[in-house]
């Protein structure tokens, strides 16, 4: 069944667009000097971190190493371990907290 996985690869290609969006706001806001939010740079890096920890949660068991690693360099997140080891995804099982399958 390949729907789980094409759910997982949707999911994860959503995360990475979002996490580079919010990362690049934060870097155009603290580069800005008449930023009317002086913490705006922290606050959108603050996100991006927040869309990688739910992307984490809802995919555990699921994400590949690959996948995360790279998510977690993107929003900063490299020190973080994961729950339980990333493997490859099973098509057709329901693994983690989130049922692909269902």
């Amino acid at each position: 069944m390949a729907q789980p996985l094409c759910f997982y690869r949707d999911l994860t290609d959503i995360a990475e667009k979002r996490i580079s969006e919010l990362i690049l706001q934060a870097g155009t806001a603290e580069r800005r000097d008449d930023a009317l939010f002086p913490e705006a740079g922290g606050y959108y890096r603050a996100c991006a971190l927040t869309v990688f920890l739910a992307w984490n949660d809802v995919t555990e068991g699921w994400q590949t190493r690959q996948d995360r690693d790279r998510l977690a360099a993107l929003a900063g997140a490299e020190g973080l371990s994961p729950a339980r080891p990333a493997q490859a995804p099973s098509t057709g099982m329901s693994r983690g907290r989130a049922r692909l399958d269902a």
